[in-house]
Protein backbone atom coordinates (compact mmCIF):
# COMPACT_ATOMS: atom_id res chain seq x y z
CA UNK A 1 0.00 0.00 0.00
CA UNK A 2 0.92 3.42 0.18
CA UNK A 3 0.81 6.72 1.78
CA UNK A 4 -1.18 7.12 4.83
CA UNK A 5 -2.50 3.75 4.43
CA UNK A 6 0.32 1.62 4.56
CA UNK A 7 2.08 4.03 7.57
CA UNK A 8 -0.72 3.72 9.87
CA UNK A 9 -1.47 -0.05 8.94
CA UNK A 10 1.59 -1.00 10.76
CA UNK A 11 0.00 0.78 13.59
CA UNK A 12 -1.96 -2.01 14.09
CA UNK A 13 0.99 -4.79 14.90
CA UNK A 14 -1.31 -7.35 13.69
CA UNK A 15 0.58 -10.41 15.25
CA UNK A 16 -1.17 -13.54 14.00
CA UNK A 17 -2.11 -13.89 17.42
CA UNK A 18 -6.06 -13.56 17.02
CA UNK A 19 -7.04 -14.28 13.55
CA UNK A 20 -9.38 -12.94 12.06
CA UNK A 21 -12.96 -14.03 13.27
CA UNK A 22 -14.34 -15.07 9.56
CA UNK A 23 -10.33 -16.68 8.49
CA UNK A 24 -9.66 -20.06 10.05
CA UNK A 25 -6.98 -20.27 12.27
CA UNK A 26 -4.09 -21.41 10.18
CA UNK A 27 -4.87 -18.25 8.19
CA UNK A 28 -4.20 -15.64 11.00
CA UNK A 29 -2.03 -13.13 9.47
CA UNK A 30 0.79 -10.73 10.38
CA UNK A 31 1.24 -7.11 9.06
CA UNK A 32 3.19 -7.39 6.07
CA UNK A 33 0.59 -10.13 5.01
CA UNK A 34 -2.39 -7.85 5.45
CA UNK A 35 -0.55 -5.10 3.47
CA UNK A 36 -0.17 -7.58 0.22
CA UNK A 37 -4.16 -8.31 0.58
CA UNK A 38 -4.49 -4.74 0.45
CA UNK A 39 -2.45 -4.32 -2.40
CA UNK A 40 -4.20 -7.20 -4.33
CA UNK A 41 -7.67 -5.69 -3.32
CA UNK A 42 -6.77 -2.13 -5.06
CA UNK A 43 -4.96 -3.55 -7.91
CA UNK A 44 -7.72 -5.77 -8.78
CA UNK A 45 -10.77 -4.53 -7.23
CA UNK A 46 -13.01 -1.43 -6.61
CA UNK A 47 -11.91 0.35 -3.65
CA UNK A 48 -12.83 3.92 -1.89
CA UNK A 49 -9.49 5.13 -2.95
CA UNK A 50 -6.64 6.59 -1.01
CA UNK A 51 -8.53 10.00 0.87
CA UNK A 52 -11.39 8.08 1.53
CA UNK A 53 -9.57 5.20 3.05
CA UNK A 54 -7.04 7.13 4.76
CA UNK A 55 -10.08 9.24 6.79
CA UNK A 56 -11.49 6.03 7.56
CA UNK A 57 -8.16 4.27 8.84
CA UNK A 58 -7.57 7.65 10.61
CA UNK A 59 -11.14 6.99 12.49
CA UNK A 60 -10.03 3.81 13.42
CA UNK A 61 -6.70 4.52 15.09
CA UNK A 62 -9.03 6.91 17.28
CA UNK A 63 -11.53 4.31 18.26
CA UNK A 64 -10.58 2.13 21.77
CA UNK A 65 -12.33 -0.93 19.93
CA UNK A 66 -9.41 -1.37 17.71
CA UNK A 67 -7.48 -4.44 19.17
CA UNK A 68 -3.92 -4.84 18.73
CA UNK A 69 -3.59 -7.26 16.15
CA UNK A 70 -5.44 -5.12 13.73
CA UNK A 71 -8.46 -6.42 13.87
CA UNK A 72 -11.83 -4.50 15.08
CA UNK A 73 -13.58 -5.98 18.64
CA UNK A 74 -17.34 -5.24 16.80
CA UNK A 75 -16.88 -7.17 13.43
CA UNK A 76 -13.00 -9.09 14.22
CA UNK A 77 -12.72 -7.85 10.56
CA UNK A 78 -8.72 -6.71 9.57
CA UNK A 79 -8.95 -3.10 9.57
CA UNK A 80 -6.70 -2.23 7.00
CA UNK A 81 -8.57 -4.22 4.69
CA UNK A 82 -12.10 -3.40 5.67
CA UNK A 83 -11.18 0.28 4.98
CA UNK A 84 -10.48 -0.40 1.08
CA UNK A 85 -14.05 -2.20 0.77
CA UNK A 86 -16.31 0.37 -0.47
CA UNK A 87 -19.04 -1.85 0.41
CA UNK A 88 -18.69 -1.96 3.98
CA UNK A 89 -19.20 0.74 7.13
CA UNK A 90 -18.30 1.26 10.20
CA UNK A 91 -19.36 -1.46 12.78
CA UNK A 92 -19.45 0.55 15.74
CA UNK A 93 -22.80 -0.21 17.68
CA UNK A 94 -22.89 2.89 18.90
CA UNK A 95 -22.94 4.46 15.39
CA UNK A 96 -20.32 4.58 12.16
CA UNK A 97 -17.19 6.52 13.22
CA UNK A 98 -16.23 6.51 9.72
CA UNK A 99 -17.53 9.74 7.51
Amino acid sequence: MTGMIEEKAGAFGASGDRPCKRCPPADAADGERILRMAERIKAGMDWVGEEAAGRRMAACLACGDRLPDGTCRHCGCYVAIRILLPGKTCPHPGGARWL
